[in-house]
């Protein structure tokens, strides 16, 4: 059975009061092939982040999950297979309302044991859809994963949601991570999708030295 591994996280600065953001990364590592030997790679094959003003940080860690839900069902529809999903949250709220409260919070036509509206009702509307679609015969399963504690993946997300280029940056660089990533090309004079290397690619019809900073 194939795989397919996702991270998630969402960041609030003075939560509820200012802004915030979610990041949603999909890496996987595997074996390439260099012109002397074969070494471990990491590569992201999906990453998305999304910044918003005055919100909170359960909202953005939802947002996150939301996304990673979402492109795995575009996995599915497209036609893949045979495939177990993993999603990791450093969210002990997200990973229990996914496994557990939203399902009794449907049921109770969205109230919890106080008879209250659950907060974030639009969102949980939102996630509970893409939960209990199909998944055909693929698996999927949303663990947790402490925060802040060197997972790369986590890492990444992190970065991703709280906008912090510069530790993006140093952990692709540092891990020598591809990804694919838009670049403009001054010699082609236009927008090429390139995949990049440690913080660098070439352009894929002129050969020109590309980075991430050519935009």
């Amino acid at each position: 059975m194939n795989k397919r591994i996702f991270y998630t996280d969402g960041a609030c600065s003075q939560n509820g009061t200012w802004a915030g953001g979610y990041g949603v990364v999909e890496l996987s590592q595997g074996i390439s092939q260099t012109i002397d030997n074969y070494i471990d790679r990491y590569s992201i094959n999906f990453y998305k982040s999304e910044a918003c003003e005055k919100t909170t940080n359960n909202r953005e860690e939802l947002k996150a999950m939301i996304e990673a839900l979402k492109q795995i069902h575009k996995y599915i529809d497209g036609g893949e297979q045979n495939t177990k999903y993993v999603i990791y949250t450093d969210s002990a709220y997200v990973q229990n309302t996914c496994n557990t409260w939203i399902y009794n919070w449907s049921k109770n036509e969205w109230k919890n044991s106080k008879k209250v509206t659950v907060e974030n009702v639009d969102l949980m509307k939102i996630l509970y859809n893409y939960l209990t679609k199909n998944f055909l015969n693929c698996q999927i399963t949303i663990e947790k994963v402490k925060g802040h504690a060197g997972t790369l993946g986590n890492e990444l997300a992190d970065a991703l949601a709280a906008g912090n280029i510069k530790k993006w940056k140093e952990l692709i660089n540092k891990y020598n991570i591809a990804y694919d990533d838009i670049c403009y090309c001054p010699i082609c004079n236009k927008e090429i999708e390139i995949t990049i290397y440690g913080g660098h690619g070439h352009c894929s019809n002129c050969g020109h030295h590309l980075n991430p900073e050519d935009k």
